[in-house]
């Protein structure tokens, strides 16, 4: 593939801004839209091992990254009673495997500062029709511009809009697992240094860990039917990552 050829990356999470990152270290310039107003901040606790960690390191991102690192050195697995069933000491469970555990806004920042000048990120910009014509992709977005690319990328999540406008509906088969899950940052009133806790029932758990700013990252899990929160039954707290 050229490397002057038009790419267009829908999505500005990790997986849009690491796919922008390598492209660009491969002598491609592409261009990134989102949805949102900004980087979105917010998210869970990622561990980066293997390919990834390798990704991250060939990028020349990991003493970025470490900055970010959440320093978790151990965990432990609780019942419902709060009795203690197992406990790891990572320097013991990792001590052969390559790894690290940033939060993701912690991540994204990483990713983003790194590409953000010089690749174009088009922020409130979606993608509303997608026509494949020979060997171009013709886009038109939702201020109406239309531009054609070589190559268009969806890293735009699970109901991602690229793949909706891209494949008949009867091609993709969503499994659902039935759990619900929740997150969020609280003050660290337990008091857990560099700790993975975990407790757990039946039909349900909950997770707690330190963040790198000193808070409680907390993790709820639960068997659901649920298909899609209801409008009235979201509660959202997404704080933008700075420019």
């Amino acid at each position: 593939m050229d490397s002057k050829c038009k790419i267009l990356i829908s999505g500005a999470g990790i997986a849009g801004l690491g796919c922008a990152a390598w492209l660009r270290k491969k002598g491609y310039t592409p261009t990134i839209i989102e949805k949102a107003n900004s980087v979105r901040a917010g998210g869970y606790l990622v561990s980066v091992s293997h390919h990834a960690y390798h990704f991250i390191k060939e990028l020349g991102l990991l003493p970025a990254l470490q900055e970010v690192n959440t320093g978790i050195s151990h965990s432990s697995y609780h019942d419902a009673s709060g009795r203690s069933l197992l406990a790891l000491d990572y320097k013991k469970l990792f001590s052969k495997v390559d790894v690290i555990q940033p939060m993701r806004d912690g991540f994204s920042q990483v990713l983003y500062d790194h590409i953000k000048d010089d690749i174009e990120i088009k922020f409130e910009h979606t993608i509303t029709k997608l026509n494949q014509k020979d060997k171009i992709c013709e886009v038109e977005f939702s201020d109406g511009m239309q531009e054609e690319y070589d190559l268009v990328v969806g890293a735009d999540g699970l109901h991602s809009n690229v793949r909706k406008l891209a494949f008949p509906t009867d091609m993709v088969k969503m499994h659902y697992l039935d759990l619900c899950c929740a997150a969020y940052k609280l003050s660290n009133t337990l008091g857990i240094n560099k700790k993975f806790e975990t407790h757990m029932h039946r039909d349900k758990y909950m997770a707690v860990f330190n963040t790198p700013t000193e808070e409680l990252g907390a993790v709820f899990v639960w068997e659901s039917k649920l298909r899609r929160i209801p409008e009235n039954r979201m509660r959202t707290i997404d704080a933008p990552i700075p420019s």
